[in-house]
């Protein structure tokens, strides 16, 4: 069979046969590379790609990060332990916690409904 040069890392490979216009290989850099002109091609060419991604982005930007949440618990607890527990039910006795535990499990409910 027949041998291309990658278009990422210009190293030569075995196309799949059920790929006939392929041009990068197996690699995941190279792939990963494929995946980001995909999108530039895409953005650039295609309007309504272009809107849903940016309303996509937007509306992921405007979340709530978890992050703060996982970086205050100091208390000894397992974070996932304690969300597992709080969402798999509603009626979690809270009085075995400390009032911090609690601020952070109502903050994480919130997420998780």
């Amino acid at each position: 069979m027949t041998k291309l040069r990658c278009a990422h890392c210009n190293d030569l490979f075995t196309p799949a046969p059920q790929v006939p216009k392929q041009t990068y290989c197996s690699k995941p850099k190279c792939q990963k590379e494929r995946r980001k002109q995909w999108q530039k091609n895409r953005l650039q060419s295609d309007p309504d790609y272009r809107a849903n991604q940016s309303r996509a982005q937007k509306a992921w930007s405007e979340k709530p990060s978890l992050k703060g949440v996982e970086n205050r618990v100091r208390v000894g607890l397992d974070l996932t332990d304690v969300a597992k527990a709080t969402i798999a039910s509603d009626d979690v006795n809270t009085s075995n916690f400390t009032s911090p535990v609690i601020d952070i499990l109502e903050e994480m409910s919130m997420y998780c409904a």
